[in-house]
Formats: structure tokens, sequence, C-alpha cells
């Protein structure tokens, strides 16, 4: 399977967003949402996405998707990832507590087919995910959906103090990121190229890239000609130059992946929506006395 993000290739032909829940890299084995889910739902595992240890769980959530030969997924992904499931839960738990529905009922089965459809359609791994979900600090302090995408989103909900961490924390792994790759292609040329490098010093703007390229030739490149002294500068700064643009065009990438994820959660936002207001118009064809016969005949639950 061809990987999504390689910092060494310089063109990436168009390709279309792999499901989550249909990238198996063997006929039997686990997908990108089964290895997830699995991770999510091992106990103590959830909360260390929000607290100290979030890069730490982050890689080992990638760590285990390689470990199934899954290798196309980045840390970005894996984060939006965890919060369009996070919004699918809260997603579905307003909508119970909004009809004084207990979410045990729904684990055990005691509701009935409307209501058990309305909210697997909101959240279709509800019954695994609200044992661990529900007595989760990170989530209860959430009092509503709204809020919730604020707090996701390190808007207003959060304190100044904690917001701040939040933002100094994604700032230090992009800047790792960067410097990793940077380093790389330090490693890959032939003699040390001064002036390119990252201008790390953070502010409002987040880091900024300086783009230089100038050329100090090694103690044995000086004992040589002065023509092959010419060549071998003319072969440094050509390589330098194209180990830039692959750095480049790998963060281009990465900016397009976090697109595509965001645009899938926007995606599914509206699909849930749809149903929610079928879902309405159904409770209300109920309450008036329609039988339940004659409402999947004028609003079946999906489209025939």
């Amino acid at each position: 399977m061809q990987k999504k993000c390689d910092a060494n290739e310089s063109t990436t032909p168009t390709r279309t967003t792999t499901p989550w829940d249909a990238d198996n890299a063997a006929p039997d084995g686990f997908t990108s949402l089964d290895v997830l889910l699995k991770w999510m739902l091992t106990p103590g595992k959830y909360e260390r996405l929000h607290g100290d240890q979030r890069s730490k769980a982050i890689l080992s959530i990638l760590a285990a998707l390689k470990g199934n030969g899954i290798q196309h997924r980045t840390k970005s992904s894996i984060r939006s990832k965890v919060r369009a499931i996070e919004s699918q839960y809260l997603s579905a738990k307003q909508w119970l507590e909004e009809r004084n529905i207990s979410g045990d009922d729904v684990g055990t089965s005691r509701v009935d087919s409307d209501t058990e459809t309305a909210v697997l359609s909101l959240c279709p791994h509800y019954r695994e995910l609200m044992p661990i979900f529900r007595d989760s600090s990170y989530l209860n302090a959430m009092p509503s959906l709204t809020n919730a995408d604020e707090v996701m989103d390190d808007n207003k909900v959060k304190s100044p103090r904690s917001k701040a961490k939040r933002i100094h924390e994604d700032e230090e792994e992009d800047r790792a990121e960067v410097a990793r790759v940077l380093n790389c292609v330090r490693r890959t040329t032939y003699g040390k190229i001064p002036g390119n490098e990252l201008n790390l010093s953070g502010g409002q703007d987040r880091f900024q890239r300086t783009d230089h390229c100038q050329l100090v030739l090694r103690d044995s490149d000086a004992q040589l000609p002065s023509e092959y002294q010419r060549q071998m500068a003319d072969i440094k700064v050509n390589h330098a130059q194209k180990q830039s643009e692959a750095v480049l065009k790998n963060e281009d990438k990465m900016r397009a992946e976090m697109s595509k994820c965001d645009i899938e959660v926007m995606r599914g936002r509206g699909e849930v929506q749809l149903l929610l207001e079928r879902m309405l118009a159904r409770q209300t064809m109920k309450k008036e006395g329609i039988a339940k016969d004659e409402t999947d005949i004028i609003l079946p639950l999906k489209e025939p």
C-alpha cells in the first residue's frame, strides 16, 4: 500500500481518502477503525489522549496501526478521527438527554427500535464507547455539544493557561517534525549548507521558514582543482534546492491531509443532521397516533 505522506517524494498522484473501516492490509486483518477503537477502549488509554501524554498516545496508536500493516495514517489524521468519534458520541448523548433516556438503556437494548436506530445513526459505536466515555473527565466537562466543539477547538471553554499549554504543545510537535525532516535533508547533502534553517522563535504566526542556499566547501574539496570545485559546488547547490523543495511539498501534503479529514467530518455531520430531522418527524407522527407501519411507509428510516 502506498503511503499518503512521504518526505522523500517530490510528486504525488491524485488520490481519494481511504475509509477508516475499509483499509485492512490483509483480507482478515484489522482496519484503521478497528485498531483505533481497540486502543481507545483499552482501560486507562483514552484519558491519555487529553493529558500530559497526549503526544505519546498518538504515537502509540500510530505504532499499533503500523503493526497491523496500515502505513498511510498520520498523526493529524488520527487526531481528526478521534475528534470525529467524540463528536458522534456527544451528539448521541445530547439526543438522549433531551428525551430523558438513559444511555444504559441503549447499552442493554431496553429502548424501542426507533430510539436505538437514532442513537446508532448518530454514533455507530455508542454501545462500545459508552462504558469508557461515560466516566471520562474530559468529555464530562462538556455541558453541551456546542461547547464540546469549542473545547475540542481550544476556544473559549478552556482556561487561558490550559489553552496556552495546548498551543505550546502543538507548536513543539510541529517544530520537532519539521526539524526532523530538515535534519534528514542536511544529512543527505554532501556538505553543511548554512542558512537553510528554520526560524523556531514561535509567536502568534507559529514557526516560519527561511529558505536560503549558501555553499561552504569542505577541506577535502578545497584540495581539488578549481574546475572540479566548481562542478562539486553546482552539484551541492542543485541537490540542496531539490531537498528543500521536497520539504515544502511534504508540508503541503500534510495540510491537504488535514483539510480532507475536516471535510469528511463536516460531510458526516450533514448526513447525521438529515437523519435526525427524519427521526424527529417520525416521533411527531408517533405522538399523533399514527401507526408504525404507516409511518414506515410514509417516512422510512432509510431511503429505498
